[in-house]
């Protein structure tokens, strides 16, 4: 799907409308935004992977040129100091092409301190937002990262352009091919470290270009809810009993967060995976504008809750075991985040232009999202059923361990957990589920 010169002209232009006016209210002069600089490793002359400077690519999709950057002067058309020096030593970022280009005033720059050159003379109300680097008090730039001025940008960050739902329809569809591509090596008997470089495969992505480190985990480590092991050992056959995949892919900056759980044969977890692929679909059908995060939150707890009781790893009715913390015990994680530029974006718990803070329950302190749901947003919807020692552990040693089946649990240690996860778009009349949409592409030949 290409992305079209309007749609990306029309975001720039939103962006930078919102910029104009925030400038004005607070009485600054224009911004100035680094693509940022990678960082050397300690006693060694390599760097880290360059990541880019999430304010830089908000404006334009250029995620591999460090130590450029972008100059806003409201009235002016923006002007990019794409840094290109001359060097055989290293990749040199290519010639800049793409929708983009002629809304930038592009200017080359051989040399890391040439930007300089197209800084406006009076500079004292300039507004740096990107990571500090030194010299900026000798450009009279002094003030960095204003919170008055990030928390409304933040906060729009949330309500997502056109263009903005194309590139995350794409990071989903290259994330799914990834998905396919592991779901087959798991069958094959694949290791983690090979499910992983088929992911990689399928996907069409480097390791440093993921939006994340990849969640591979055979059997128990499905329990992990963040584990990235990445095994080398192959299991027997009779030995693999489970796979859980939460993997993503990037396009133009924009994330995809995809996560899907097999079981290597029929059986009982297979069946299990199925109704809790139902429960999520479910979830994803109470998705609607004015619906609060939180008590959708709440609902998955009620859900999983019933579902145990059904499969008999529970001997309480669902609200029993919401209130007694049975439930977290087996789901512990909140249901989802907000998605756009960063995996987890920024601005899930923030709910005023002016950054005021809906924090989530005590009792659910892992909920990434907290609030009211309006059309344009991207979200994911995660719930997840575990099988975690340390936590079945601790409620064993409470006056709530005999609502447990304890033998049944343990049965199904081995499978570590089922989490299903997909990337929705919230609409005036529900919501689109791109992942699903990518799956449904690709199974149907696109």
């Amino acid at each position: 799907m290409a992305i079209s010169r309007e749609s990306y002209c029309n975001h720039l232009q939103g962006v930078l409308s919102l910029y104009e006016k925030l400038l004005d209210k607070q009485d600054y002069s224009g911004l100035v935004i680094p693509s940022g600089s990678p960082k050397q490793q300690f006693l060694d002359d390599n760097n880290y992977p360059f990541k880019v400077n999430v304010h830089f690519k908000a404006l334009l999709p250029v995620t591999d040129a460090p130590h450029s950057y972008i100059i806003f002067t409201p009235g002016s058309k923006p002007i990019l100091a794409f840094y290109q020096p001359q060097d055989y030593w290293h990749l040199v970022p290519s010639d800049p092409e793409g929708v983009w280009v002629d809304s930038f005033d592009i200017k080359i720059c051989t040399d890391k301190e040439q930007w300089q050159e197209f800084l406006p003379e009076q500079r004292k109300r300039l507004v740096w937002i990107g990571e500090l680097q030194q010299g900026l008090d000798s450009l009279q730039i002094v003030h960095t990262n204003p919170e008055q001025l990030l928390a409304p940008i933040h906060y729009q960050r949330a309500y997502k352009t056109s263009y903005e739902v194309a590139c995350l329809k794409e990071a989903n569809l290259l994330a799914a091919k990834g998905h396919m591509a592991a779901k087959k090596a798991f069958y094959q008997g694949a290791s983690e470290l090979e499910i992983h470089l088929s992911y990689l495969d399928g996907s069409l992505q480097a390791e440093e270009s993921l939006p994340y480190g990849n969640i591979v985990g055979l059997n128990s480590h499905g329990s992990v809810l963040h584990y990235t092991g990445l095994d080398r050992q192959r299991y027997p056959k009779e030995n693999l009993h489970s796979f859980l995949l939460d993997a993503g892919a990037t396009y133009h900056g924009y994330c995809a967060d995809i996560t899907r759980t097999w079981a290597y044969a029929e059986g009982e977890f297979h069946d299990l995976i199925e109704a809790f692929d139902k429960l999520q679909l479910q979830l994803v059908d109470e998705l609607a504008v004015n619906k609060s995060y939180i008590e959708l939150h709440i609902l998955t707890h009620l859900k999983i809750a019933q579902l145990l009781k059904d499969a008999d790893f529970i001997f309480c009715d669902a609200e029993t075991a919401l209130q007694t913390g049975v439930s977290s015990a087996f789901y512990p994680h909140g249901l989802g985040h907000m998605l756009g530029l960063q995996v987890h974006d920024i601005g899930g718990h923030q709910t005023s232009p002016s950054g005021d803070i809906t924090k989530p329950p005590a009792e659910h302190p892992y909920l990434r999202l907290t609030k009211t749901l309006e059309a344009g947003f991207c979200l994911t919807m995660e719930p997840g059923m575990y099988f975690i020692d340390l936590l079945l552990d601790k409620l064993a040693q409470t006056e709530h361990a005999q609502l447990v089946n304890w033998t049944k649990v343990a049965a199904f240690k081995r499978y570590g957990g089922i989490r299903i996860e997909d990337d929705i778009i919230i609409t005036e009349s529900g919501c689109e589920n791109l992942s699903r949409d990518a799956f449904a592409e690709i199974n149907n030949g696109g």
